[in-house]
C-alpha cells in the first residue's frame, strides 16, 4: 500500500538541504537596477510604476510565468525596429544630443540572448515538472484500455491548449495576452485535478470505471491544496523564485522607463549597462537555482508507504495493533481523531461479513469522505488530508441492518 506524502515527511526530507543563495553580483545589480528605478522622477514615472508592478504569487509556477513574461517583454522592447526608433527619439550620444548611439544600440541588442537563456530555463523547468507528475499519475494507473482513454484525453487537452496559444500569437496577440491564456490553461489544469481527486463532474464515472487506486486520488487532490503536504515545498523553495520574479519585473520596469521617460532621469547614459548586467545576472541566477530545484524536485517521495512514514517520524509501524469489532444490526461505531491542517488520517480495514457502511466526517458531521458500503472478504484502505485542522470521525455504520 502506497500513500501520498505529508507535510511532516517533506519537512524531514529536506531538513538538511540548503537554499543556494544568490551570489554578491546579483544582489549588487538588483540594487543598481532599483536605484536606476528610483532615479526617475514624474508622475508618469509614478504611474508606469503602478501599472507594471504586479503582486509577486506564492506559487512555484505562477513566478516562472512572471519571469518568462516579463523577459518577453523586455524582448518586445529591444527588438531592432523599436529600438532604433526608441533610441532614434532620445537623440543620446556621448557628445550630446546628436542622433541614437550606435553604442548604446549595441549593448542592448546583446541582452536579448540572455533573456532567452531565462526564458528557456523556466520553461524547461516548467516541461520537466509537468512530465514529471503525468509521469507519477501515468504510473499508478492500470495499464490497460481504460487507462489508455484516460491518457488519450489528457495528451487531447493539452494539445487543444498549445494550439490556442500559437493561434494568438499568430493573430497578433500580446505578450500580456498570451501569458493571460496560459494562466488561464494553468487554472483548467488544477482545477481539473481537484476534479479528479475528488471524482467529481465527468470524472466520476471515467475513475470509477478506469479503477484508481486511492493514493493517487489523494495525492492529484492535494497537489495545489495551499494547505497540502506541497505547502512545504513552498514555503522552503518559492521564496528564491519570488526574489527572481521581482527581479524580472524591475528589469522590464527599467527597460520601460529608459525608452519611454529617458529625460525624466539624472543618469540616463549609464542605465544600458546596467541593463545588460542585469540580464546577464538574471540568467546565471535561473539556471543555477533551477538546476536545484529540478534535483530537489526529482527526489522528493512523492508517495511513501504508511512504514516509511512511521519509520521517518521515528516510530514504530505495530501491525499487530489492529482491534476487531463487532457492529450489531442497527449500530454505528466512530472513532474521532484530531488533525493539523495538511495532516493525512490513512486506514485499512476489512469486513468478515455481510456488509458495511464508511465514512469520514468533520466536526459539523458534513462528509469529507462519501460514504459507502463495503462487502465482506474485501480490504478497504484510504487517506484523507485535512485542510483544515479539527476534529474527524471515522464511522462505521450498520444502521441500515435490521
Amino acid at each position: 500500500m502506497l500513500v501520498t506524502i505529508t507535510r511532516e515527511v517533506l519537512k524531514e526530507h529536506y531538513k538538511d538541504v540548503v537554499n543556494p543563495e544568490a551570489g554578491s553580483e546579483y544582489t549588487a545589480v538588483s540594487k543598481q537596477v532599483q536605484d536606476a528605478i528610483d532615479g526617475f522622477s514624474g508622475e508618469a514615472c509614478s504611474d508606469l510604476r503602478n501599472t507594471m508592478l504586479q503582486e509577486i504569487p506564492k506559487r512555484i509556477d505562477d513566478n516562472l510565468l512572471v519571469c518568462r513574461e516579463n523577459c518577453e517583454e523586455i524582448m518586445k522592447l529591444l527588438d531592432d525596429d523599436t529600438l532604433d526608433a526608441a533610441l532614434d527619439a532620445m537623440r543620446l550620444t556621448e557628445d550630446g544630443p546628436a542622433g541614437a548611439p550606435p553604442k548604446f544600440a549595441f549593448m542592448l541588442s546583446s541582452v536579448r540572448g540572455k533573456l532567452q537563456e531565462t526564458i528557456d530555463q523556466c520553461e524547461k523547468y516548467q516541461n520537466s515538472n509537468s512530465q514529471r507528475v503525468k509521469g507519477l499519475v501515468d504510473n499508478l494507473l492500470p495499464n490497460d484500455f481504460r487507462a489508455r482513454l484516460f491518457k488519450a484525453q489528457t495528451d487531447r487537452s493539452e494539445a487543444a491548449r498549445k494550439a490556442e496559444v500559437e493561434a494568438l500569437i499568430k493573430r497578433g496577440g500580446s505578450v500580456k495576452e498570451k501569458f493571460e491564456m496560459i494562466r488561464k490553461h494553468q487554472n483548467a489544469r488544477r482545477e481539473r485535478l481537484a476534479m479528479i481527486g475528488n471524482m467529481q463532474g465527468v470524472y466520476k464515472s471515467m475513475l470509477t470505471a478506469v479503477g484508481v487506486p486511492e493514493s493517487l486520488l489523494s495525492f492529484v487532490k492535494t497537489l495545489n491544496d495551499e494547505n497540502g503536504p506541497i505547502e512545504e515545498l513552498r514555503q522552503r523553495f518559492v521564496p528564491s523564485l519570488q526574489d527572481l520574479a521581482s527581479f524580472a519585473m524591475n528589469l522590464h520596469l527599467l527597460s520601460k522607463l529608459f525608452f519611454q521617460q529617458t529625460p525624466a532621469s539624472a543618469d540616463a547614459e549609464s542605465i544600458p549597462g546596467i541593463i545588460v548586467q542585469a540580464a546577464r545576472q538574471m540568467a546565471t541566477r535561473a539556471a543555477a537555482y533551477l538546476e536545484f530545484l529540478e534535483t530537489q524536485m526529482s527526489n522528493a517521495p512523492w508517495f511513501i508507504s504508511p512504514a516509511q512514514i512511521k519509520s521517518m517520524q521515528g516510530k514504530d509501524l505495530n501491525c499487530e495493533g489492529a482491534i476487531s469489532v463487532e457492529i450489531g444490526a442497527g449500530n454505528v461505531y466512530d472513532v474521532e481523531v484530531e488533525l493539523e491542517s495538511g495532516s493525512q488520517l490513512c486506514w485499512q480495514f476489512n469486513v468478515n461479513s455481510k456488509d458495511i457502511g464508511f465514512s469520514v466526517c468533520d466536526h459539523r458531521q458534513k462528509e469529507v469522505v462519501t460514504g459507502a458500503r463495503h462487502n465482506a472478504g474485501s480490504v478497504i484502505e484510504g487517506s484523507f488530508v485535512a485542510s483544515q485542522a479539527g476534529k474527524y470521525k471515522l464511522k462505521w455504520d450498520n444502521s441500515f441492518s435490521y
